[in-house]
């Protein structure tokens, strides 16, 4: 359907005259065909090197390939040649930044996109940077700006959730989760979400429910179970922890926590054989940490016996 549309917009543009680089862009962009874009806007850019829309869409399909430094480039000489671009230019240049993990210059853009036109996606992107940066308290402050011009918000209670749980308010972050879970009931992160939010408020039997709830509704899922385990570890039931930790390993065999955990706690119980399993899977999954403790401890327990004898 897409190449269809895309091949009758060339057609009346073919009509009216031959297109343009940019506009051939343009249509392989439609296509999905960002290299042949790029070199379509490379030509225009060639010709015209003031086109600051060409800056533009070149910028778009070099973040597409996740090619953020030239995407980079090309926002901000477009922003050079054109101050009237607006909050688009630097909002996509901002996401940019993110793909390369440079929040603090994620912030600045987002700071001036808000100036220029704030809107409900640039508060979570700005919301999103801080959170990385771990200023949980302006993430929390962005995603409410955001949440009020929003009239679809449910993704962004989740989100705000996760940002009041790292600032430690735990009521705040199971009312958010309790909002998502309204709107959308079978939501596993939601119920995960607020089973973290108990934990850390010290209500295991919520928590418990809450992780059970998300199991429920992806039973592939790994997380769920490695987080109960983590529940019946606290309240001191070694059975079930075990379990948990054994059916996100089936679930995942490649799950590095699940084999650090369940070995850990193997150790804790005086499970040698299993705890060594654990920790090899753990080193061949690139965390030797365990397996050197349960060497040491081996050592340790051969110095006691000679000095017995």
């Amino acid at each position: 359907m897409r190449k269809t549309l895309c091949m009758f917009l060339l057609f009346g543009l073919s009509a009216f005259g031959a297109a343009s680089f940019l506009e051939r862009g343009l249509l392989a962009i439609g296509e999905g065909n960002y290299r042949a874009a790029i070199q379509q806007f490379n030509k225009e850019i060639k010709q015209h090197p003031k086109n600051a829309r060409a800056y533009i869409a070149r910028a778009d399909a070099y973040y597409v390939l996740a090619n953020y430094k030239n995407a980079i480039d090309d926002y901000t000489k477009a922003i050079e040649l054109n101050s009237r671009l607006g909050a688009k230019a630097y909002a996509s240049r901002a996401k940019a930044h993110i793909g390369l993990k440079d929040y603090n210059k994620a912030i600045l853009d987002l700071n001036v996109a808000a100036n220029l036109d704030p809107s409900a996606s640039i508060y979570y992107d700005r919301a999103a940077a801080y959170y990385a940066i771990g200023n949980y308290k302006a993430a929390i402050s962005d995603y409410s700006a955001g949440i009020a011009l929003d009239r679809n918000p449910s993704a962004a209670y989740g989100e705000r959730g996760r940002a009041y749980v790292k600032a430690g308010d735990y009521a705040k972050a199971i009312d958010d989760f309790s909002q998502l879970i309204k709107i959308e009931p079978q939501n596993s992160s939601a119920y995960n979400g607020r089973g973290e939010a108990y934990a850390q408020a010290g209500d295991y039997a919520k928590a418990i429910s809450d992780y059970s709830a998300s199991i429920k509704y992806s039973p592939q899922e790994a997380v769920a179970y490695i987080n109960r385990a983590a529940i019946y570890e606290k309240m001191g039931d070694e059975n079930m922890m075990i379990a948990d930790y054994g059916r996100a390993i089936s679930m995942d065999r490649g799950n590095l926590t699940a084999y650090v955990k369940r070995g850990n706690a193997y150790r804790d119980m005086g499970k040698d054989k299993e705890a060594m399993d654990d920790a090899q899977k753990a080193c061949g999954l690139g965390d030797c940490a365990l397996l050197e403790r349960l060497k040491a401890d081996e050592e340790a327990a051969s110095k006691k016996t000679f000095w017995f004898f």
